[in-house]
Order: C-alpha cells, then sequence, then structure tokens
C-alpha cells in the first residue's frame, strides 16, 4: 500500500535510483503490487539520461507489506524494500536492458519476470 510521496529504489539499469511518487494512476487511492504510477526522479547517476525532477511512469515490482501469493492461501511475500522499473509513457515497455535484484511473482508483466535474475 503506496500513497503519494513514497520513495521508492529502481532496480533496472536506466541510472535513475530514487523516485517519488507524484499520482496513483487509475483514480485508486493505494498503489500495490503491478500497478503503473507517475513519479519524478529525485536520485540518479551522472550517467543517466534522466534528470532530476523529470517525470517517468513506473511498474512497481515488490513492495514491503505482506501481500497474499497466488499459489494458494496462507503464503505471503514480503521484501525489504519498495522497488520498482521505468517503464515507457507511449507503449509500455520496460527502458532499462537488465533488472538487477529479484521481482514478486504477482508483477504482471512477462517481460519484466524474463529480465529478473529471481522471481519470488
Amino acid at each position: 500500500m503506496l500513497i503519494d510521496r513514497s520513495v521508492l529504489s529502481v532496480i533496472d539499469n536506466t541510472g535513475v535510483k530514487k523516485v517519488r511518487i507524484i499520482k496513483v494512476l487509475r483514480n485508486k487511492r493505494y498503489a500495490s503490487l503491478g500497478d503503473k504510477v507517475l513519479c519524478s526522479v529525485t536520485k540518479r547517476d551522472h550517467t543517466s539520461k534522466f534528470k532530476k525532477s523529470d517525470l517517468v511512469l513506473v511498474l512497481i515490482t515488490t513492495i514491503k507489506y505482506n501481500t497474499v501469493s497466488s499459489e494458494g492461501a496462507g503464503v505471503y511475500s514480503r521484501s525489504s524494500m519498495n522497488t520498482c522499473i521505468l517503464i515507457d509513457r507511449l507503449k509500455g515497455s520496460v527502458l532499462g536492458s537488465k533488472i538487477l535484484y529479484p521481482v514478486s511473482l504477482g508483477c504482471s508483466n512477462d517481460r519484466v519476470k524474463s529480465l529478473a535474475p529471481f522471481v519470488y
């Protein structure tokens, strides 16, 4: 359950390190696993093509809160940090060519699952 002004870590190789949630899309109050969110860049690598305060669209891949897995009742997954990856606004495709950390099974995009080193 992520709301506006929550900070997310970016786990792909686009050069962006941290983003802050500006707006949860689809008129929802909370964003959860697999949702698309509009964010602004707060911290970046000096080689990144994105500047600070650029607006980007991200896909949430893991959250700190317990989420029920689709494998069965009573199976929970929990991460140590809130993470996301950058996606293209028009096409909806992943901008990075590599994902550096594991992603949760509830992430609905198959392209994300194929780029991740581990899916739990």
